[in-house]
């Protein structure tokens, strides 16, 4: 699937793992990222900790939820574009 990215003025690029974002994908002037697929599951492993030394329980470091598509907006998209 697709990591979809949407600025303030409405654009939409898409980003896929193994593509290098590009200064305009990473602008400050973004408004909501969503995600799905194998790049939700990339963004879920980058912003995992494990809690206990099992490996049983994960907490994340974003806010996160058990949907098959995930959507983030302001700040917190941005933190994930970074780190991508």
């Amino acid at each position: 699937m697709a990591l979809y990215i949407t600025n303030h003025e409405g654009e939409t690029f898409t980003w896929n793992i193994g593509i290098k974002l590009n200064p305009i994908q990473r602008s400050p002037y973004v408004a909501y990222i969503q995600a799905d697929g194998d790049e939700l599951e990339h963004i879920q492993n980058l912003f995992k900790v494990t809690t206990d030394h099992k490996g049983l329980k994960y907490e994340y470091t974003i806010p996160m939820t058990n949907q098959r598509v995930v959507s983030w907006y302001g700040d917190i998209a941005r933190t994930i574009l970074i780190n991508l």
